[in-house]
């Protein structure tokens, strides 16, 4: 399955050189167990256009996805590590993954923290 993944942030911000966007594809299935990374992706983030951050593609093999709960999650770092801090920007609420074959389209809507 290919997930074409549109991150967005409300308002105005300028973004260091060193602003990093990671989009994933998690594996949510299990409540009471961390979440597992299937698929993800990364980038380097320059600047907005109307609200939008970046629009990438990411694939997850159809094997991987039976019988699981995905989520999308991102997170955008001003400093360009994977931890999470202050100023940065990240999904605050869940957005499920619908399984199935083909392509999905999914806009995700980052906070900053």
């Amino acid at each position: 399955m290919q997930i074409e993944v549109t991150v967005l942030i409300q308002g105005k911000a300028v973004f260091p050189n060193t602003a990093v966007c990671r989009v994933e594809v998690q594996d949510v299935t299990y409540l009471d167990a961390p979440s597992k990374t299937l698929s993800s992706y990364e980038g380097t983030v320059i600047g907005i256009v109307e609200k939008k951050v970046l629009t990438t593609m990411i694939e997850v093999l159809d094997q991987e996805m039976i019988n699981l709960s995905l989520n999308v999650w991102a997170h955008l770092s001003m400093t360009g590590v994977p931890q999470i801090n202050h100023g940065d920007y990240l999904t605050t609420v869940a957005y499920p993954l619908t399984q199935g074959v083909g392509m999905h389209k999914m806009v995700v809507e980052l906070s900053r923290i």
